[in-house]
């Protein structure tokens, strides 16, 4: 099959046929991207939340979980008393039980998010991400399946869990190789930081709705969540694409345009996304002439193989009169003679070309790749933090005065929703900073660091009043939140980009980093049932917190100060990347872009003094 053909799935191409036959534009496939890829996560998260809201009431201190409909009772075939559901209702190792629940999905989590990346470079995401869907959803739906068959033995829960753990893994290095597929480097701090919501959207109505269909049967509130993220698995299978070079766009990762104009192919900051080097108006001409391409035959890109023999030929030749590249029915005409392009300029001008084959580092090889160990042992402290919040947050709130009373589990539930609002906004401004300041360890390590007094003022302030407790809880979400969504999004797609421009490793640093970022979300919650038994309850848990918290800072000192001199040397008007006695070429201007439907040029293989020949660009053949 020819690589460059039009590969939408089934469901693209349906809404293209509604939409009139015509393609969407970049920005409207963007958004499209944005908006499954966001749904596709907030489904999983949503499906980690009924073992959460259900601990109560199979401890049997949470109310009748026999069933209360007819369908449940039938398929029961007899009720159960109100005393929780064994073995989980055991009044001396219950809560071990129930802990042993977590552990066991959050460890198979950790460990699968290691080799799911290392995977997921290496087959097509979309169906990963598919599969990946369906498994983790049945596995939802056979821990609710044994509220109906009556099943009570510890070894069937443990090992679904372990089961699903590892097929959830599948989720987040996929989602964001998919987003850094779509989105280039300059604004994927703010996008993602935003993007990075799901995470919270997803923890939040993943709450709502188990604990709004646990009035019908616990069963229920794992049945319903599995159901949704298998219906967003189809939904994945039949809309996403993974590629923009799938519908006929350019890659918006690695150099494309900026090399060909003669301009300086290693950009600042190693800034490679695509049009880096062209102004806005320069851009937009680009891509809408490539849109008009792929309209022109939806069912394929007729003349993509004449694109791939002129990059390869004026690549290694230099243009007599113009520098010239042709990207399907466009050719572009730069009115400047283009030098040969140093050695390695064919690889990065090779993306324009059929696409090639998915190559990956290694799980080994992308652990040496610079940053990626002190940010994966900085998500290990974050994740700690934060997850210990997520999972014993409600309870803290509960067991806590606020103001003049305790508030009821249900009144606590609510109000720990907005440590995740926070958290939303802490995510956007960590991003949107990264964005702005091109600084990601300063603005993470900004966070980490500032996180520490301020759970110190949420731990001795919090009960004074309910206004205090909201604002503190918000605020410490914010700054617990934020390096944790910067990390796990911007900083892991800029990492996987950073080898040579090839983002064919994203997924698997992406695993690396959120995989040990998930032994610590394991240990954090786990560690805290132990030591906030011991004298001096919570005090405990926020030594614990403060010292992670502490260890995250300290690992990003390294990269801190490495930033900030780049900083400095950047507004001196100097940069680490400058080559002694080299100038960047002007760059493209509209003006020196036109383009064509028919073109001369000598094909691969004739000789330099041969005669011109013409190529038909609708159908590839020299005239």
């Amino acid at each position: 099959m020819d690589p460059w053909a039009y590969s939408a799935p089934w469901g693209h191409r349906l809404l293209e046929k509604v939409a009139g036959g015509r393609g969407f534009s970049l920005k409207a496939n963007r958004f499209l991207v944005l908006g499954l890829t966001f749904l596709c996560y907030t489904s999983y998260h949503a499906s980690r939340k009924p073992p959460s809201i259900v601990k109560a009431v199979l401890h049997g201190s949470g109310g009748n979980p026999k069933p209360t409909d007819a369908l449940a009772a039938g398929f029961l075939g007899r009720a159960e008393d109100a005393g929780g559901w064994a073995p989980f209702n055991d009044p001396k190792q219950g809560n071990a039980l129930l802990g042993a629940l977590d552990l066991s999905f959050l460890a198979a989590y950790a460990i699968s998010m290691f080799g799911a990346g290392h995977i997921g470079d290496r087959v097509d995401l979309r169906y990963f991400l598919t599969g990946g869907m369906i498994g983790s959803g049945t596995c939802v739906i056979l821990m609710g399946a044994a509220y109906f068959l009556n099943i009570h033995t510890l070894g069937y829960f443990i090992a679904v869990q372990i089961v699903g753990g590892l097929l959830q893994a599948t989720g987040w290095p996929s989602v964001v190789s998919v987003m850094a597929n779509w989105f280039g480097k300059g604004k994927r701090g703010l996008i993602m930081g935003l993007w990075n919501a799901h995470t919270s959207v997803g923890n939040i109505l993943g709450s709502l709705l188990a604990a709004y269909m646990l009035q019908y049967g616990w069963g229920w509130s794992f049945i319903v969540p599995g159901i949704v993220i298998v219906v967003m698995g189809l939904v994945i299978f039949s809309f996403l694409v993974v590629e923009p070079q799938d519908i006929g766009f350019l890659p918006q990762s690695g150099s494309v345009v900026g090399s060909i104009a003669a301009s300086e192919v290693d950009t600042p900051r190693s800034e490679a996304s695509f049009g880096s080097d062209l102004g806005d108006d320069a851009r937009d001409y680009l891509q809408r002439h490539l849109s008009v391409m792929a309209d022109r035959q939806r069912g394929g890109l007729v003349p993509a193989h004449v694109a791939a023999k002129l990059a390869a030929h004026h690549t290694v030749r230099p243009a007599p009169r113009h520098g010239m590249f042709g990207m399907g029915s466009t050719l572009v005409l730069v009115d400047q003679a283009r030098e040969v392009p140093e050695p390695g300029a064919e690889d990065e001008l090779g993306s324009l070309g059929p696409r090639p084959a998915k190559v990956s580092a290694g799980f080994w090889g992308a652990w040496t790749i610079p940053g990626v160990t002190v940010y994966a042992l900085t998500l290990f402290f974050a994740k700690l933090v934060a997850y210990t919040f997520l999972y014993w947050l409600p309870y803290y709130i509960n067991a806590q005065k606020v103001g003049d009373r305790h508030l009821t589990p249900t009144e606590a539930g609510q109000l720990s929703i907005l440590f995740d609002v926070g958290g939303v906004l802490g995510g956007a401004l960590a991003g949107h900073l990264s964005d702005v300041t091109g600084a990601s360890a300063v603005v993470s390590s900004s966070f980490v660091w500032l996180t520490i007094p301020v759970l110190w003022l949420y731990r001795h302030y919090g009960s004074v009043s309910f206004t205090v407790n909201i604002t503190l809880m918000m605020v410490a979400g914010f700054f617990v939140n934020g390096p944790y969504a910067l990390i796990t999004t911007a900083v892991s797609a800029d990492l996987g980009s950073s080898l040579t421009g090839n983002e064919k490793v994203l997924a698997t640093v992406t695993a690396i980093i959120d995989g040990m970022g998930s032994v610590g979300a394991a240990i954090g919650p786990m560690v805290t049932g132990y030591i906030s038994e011991l004298p001096g309850g919570f005090d405990n848990v926020f030594l614990m917190l403060y010292g992670a918290a502490a260890c995250a800072g300290l690992l990003l000192m390294k990269l801190l100060i490495k930033e900030s001199k780049d900083l400095l040397r950047a507004r001196r008007g100097t940069t680490k990347d400058s080559m002694p006695g080299s100038t960047p070429a002007d760059l493209l201007d509209y003006t020196q872009i036109s383009s064509a439907d028919d073109f001369r040029y000598l094909p691969p293989g004739v000789s330099a003094d041969a005669h011109e020949a013409t190529i038909d660009n609708e159908t590839g053949r020299v005239l």
